[in-house]
This record gives structure tokens, sequence and C-alpha cells, in this order.
């Protein structure tokens, strides 16, 4: 259902179950019984992955100039 009215909303499911505590601690949390619930609970997601990967991205760039500050 929400598939086709939500753009972005097949970008969740790349989401691990259980890992985006982003929306709950933002109050979207419980029965997403309008629409413009669910597209909130998406975008608070799709944000926290984002984060996720930025913070990942940093901590592999650190570690490559840690590893050739040795070399």
């Amino acid at each position: 259902m929400y598939r086709k009215l939500i753009d972005s909303y097949m970008l969740r499911h790349k989401v691990k179950p259980g890992i985006t505590g982003w929306a709950q601690i933002n109050g979207l949390r419980g029965e997403t019984d309008t629409v413009e619930k669910m597209e909130k609970r998406v975008e608070y997601d799709l944000y926290y992955k984002l984060v996720i990967l930025m913070l990942r991205n940093k901590d592999v760039e650190n570690r490559i100039l840690r590893r050739k500050s040795y070399e």
C-alpha cells in the first residue's frame, strides 16, 4: 500500500529491523494509520541510515589515515 504512495518507502527495507530507534525516540511509534505518519517514519529511518553510513565512512577514512601514518 505505502509503496505506491511514498517514493522512498522501499528504501526503508534496507534498514535492518530494530536498528532504527531514531523514529521511535522522536515520537513516531505505534500505528501508522495515515500516509503522513508513514512518510515521517520513513524520513526518520532514512535519515538514521544516512548518519550511520556517514559515520562508518568517517571511521574507515580514519583507519586508512592511521595505517598510512605507520608506513
